[in-house]
């Protein structure tokens, strides 16, 4: 009988590696917006703050 070597094949964690590859590469521009829209809003609130402010 004949050992069977228990684990994954070469060609298995390539493939992993490029679906982990492709998910990295549509995540990061999506999370880049989201990081910019936040910012734009944190923003907007501070200015609104500071109007309210002056008006007092």
């Amino acid at each position: 009988m004949r050992k069977r070597n228990k684990g994954f094949t070469l060609a298995e964690l390539l493939i992993v590696v490029a679906i982990i590859g492709v998910l990295v590469a549509i995540s990061i521009p999506i999370f880049s917006r989201q990081l910019e829209k936040s910012r734009d809003a944190v923003s907007v609130e501070n200015i609104r703050s500071d109007e309210l402010c002056a008006r007092i």
